[in-house]
C-alpha cells in the first residue's frame, strides 16, 4: 500500500512477551503474547514499505522488554517506546535500573506512572505524585528529560489530561485505537492481546 508523507500513523501497545517472571494482575494474562508471535508481528512491520508509520510501544516495564523486545527490534532496524511503572523497577520479572539505562541508550523511554492505577480515580495531590514522581525517578535513572507517558488502562478524562500536561509531558498515549496524527493529545493505541492473530495485526498496521 502506497502512503504519502502525510499519512496517519498507527500506534500499537505490547505488554508482556513470553513467560511472565512475576505474578500477574487480574485480567493481565490476556495481554501476554508468545515470543514467536511477537517476532512475526515485528517481521510484518519491518517488511512494510514505510515501517516508521507504525509506532511500537511497550507498557509495564516487564523484563521481556530487555531480553526479547530490545534485541528483536535492533535486529530489524526498528525502534520502540517503553513506558515504565517505576515501582516495579528492580523487582523480579521487571526491568532493573541497569537494564533501563541500556534500553534508554537505544530506544525511547517514557512514564507509565509510579504504580499501575487508574488516574481518573486519584485525588489531585496523589495524581501529581504519580506524574511528577515517576518523571523524576526515570530522569534520574536515564540522565535525560522524560516527556512522554502512556495512561494506565488507557482511561482518562479532561482533568487527567490537564494534570499530565502540567507535569511536563508533551506526548501522551492512550488505548483508544485507530490511526492518529503525531500532534494528537492523546495518541490512540491498539492493544495487542493473546488472541490477536497475524491477520489481525496485518490488517491493523496496513
Amino acid at each position: 500500500v502506497l502512503r504519502t508523507m502525510t499519512a496517519k500513523q498507527i500506534a500499537v501497545a505490547f505488554h508482556g512477551i513470553g513467560s511472565p517472571g512475576r505474578e500477574l494482575e487480574k485480567g493481565e494474562s490476556r495481554y501476554w503474547i508468545s515470543r514467536d508471535r511477537f517476532l512475526q508481528f515485528l517481521d510484518l512491520v519491518a517488511a512494510d514499505p514505510d515501517p516508521a508509520h507504525v509506532l511500537l510501544t511497550f507498557d509495564d516495564a516487564n523484563d521481556s522488554d530487555f531480553h526479547i523486545a530490545l534485541p528483536a527490534l535492533q535486529e530489524r532496524g526498528l525502534t520502540g517506546s517503553f513506558f515504565v511503572i517505576t515501582s516495579r523497577l528492580d523487582r523480579p520479572g521487571s526491568l532493573s535500573t541497569e537494564q533501563l539505562r541500556i534500553l534508554s541508550e537505544r530506544m525511547d523511554v517514557g512514564s507509565h506512572g509510579v504504580d499501575h492505577v487508574d488516574w481518573r480515580k486519584m485525588p489531585p495531590n496523589r495524581l501529581d505524585g504519580e506524574l511528577f514522581g515517576a518523571k523524576r525517578i526515570l530522569e534520574r535513572c536515564i540522565g535525560r528529560p522524560v516527556t512522554s507517558t502512556s495512561i494506565p488502562f488507557g482511561r482518562y478524562n479532561a482533568r487527567v489530561l490537564s494534570a499530565v500536561r502540567r507535569a511536563g509531558y508533551t506526548k501522551i498515549f492512550s488505548s483508544d485505537g485507530g490511526p492518529s496524527e503525531p500532534t494528537d493529545l492523546p495518541i490512540g493505541r491498539t492493544n495487542v492481546r493473546a488472541e490477536t492473530t497475524l491477520r489481525d495485526f496485518a490488517d491493523l498496521v496496513q
